[in-house]
């Protein structure tokens, strides 16, 4: 049987002035928080469509670090900070009732639905 190729990388980088942006599609997700947050910069329907030079690297990374499944990173370049990983976790209630979670998050036990244990 032949070998497969390896998949291609999830990530991919965009370069700006002063920030990149990492975007790894297969965590996305498609909560829009970017989209919404800065529309000149992340925008689905334009390629590339992420443009980091459409906006300052201060306000992008604002932006990024709203990002609740870490679809989005950036690396400031010139001497900035990098992006520091959301600990403790934080998490989100959406209009539809899902929450969205970031940061590293531990269970004492795995649970069943109604909390008795798996």
């Amino acid at each position: 049987m032949p070998s497969q190729p390896p998949p291609r990388p999830a990530a991919r980088s965009y370069d700006g002035e002063g920030i990149v942006v990492g975007f790894d599609a297969h965590r996305c997700l498609h909560a829009a928080e970017c989209v919404r947050g800065l529309p000149a910069v992340f925008d689905a329907g334009r390629r590339p469509w992420v443009q980091p030079d459409n906006a300052p690297a201060d306000e992008v990374a604002d932006v990024i670090r709203r990002c609740p499944s870490g679809a989005l990173q950036y690396h400031r370049t010139g001497g900035m900070p990098d992006e520091v990983p959301t600990s403790p976790p934080v998490c989100r209630c959406t209009r539809t009732g899902c929450s969205t979670c970031a940061g590293t998050w531990r269970s004492p036990r795995p649970t069943a639905p109604g909390g008795r244990p798996g």
